[in-house]
C-alpha cells in the first residue's frame, strides 16, 4: 500500500513536470515565431507602395525563406 502510494506521487510529479516542460517549450516558441513571422509581413505592408522596389525584394526573399528549409524555418 505504501509503495503504491509512493509511485501514485512519483507518476504525477513526473506528469506535472512534463506538462510544465511542454508549456514552456511552447511559450518559448511563439515567443521565438512571432518577431520572425510579423517581422516579414511588416515588411509585406511596407512593400504595397511601387516605389519601394528594395521591401517588394526583401518581403519575397523573406517570405520564400521560411517555406521548407529555408532560414526562417526553426
Amino acid at each position: 500500500m505504501y509503495c503504491a502510494k509512493q509511485y501514485y506521487k512519483w507518476n504525477t510529479y513526473i506528469n506535472d513536470l512534463l506538462i510544465f516542460k511542454l508549456f514552456r517549450t511552447g511559450v518559448r516558441s511563439v515567443c521565438i515565431l512571432l518577431p520572425v513571422l510579423g517581422l516579414t509581413w511588416l515588411i509585406g505592408i511596407f512593400s504595397v507602395n511601387r516605389d519601394t522596389l528594395v521591401f517588394q525584394y526583401l518581403f519575397a526573399i523573406s517570405n520564400s525563406l521560411q517555406v521548407g528549409e529555408g532560414l526562417f524555418a526553426l
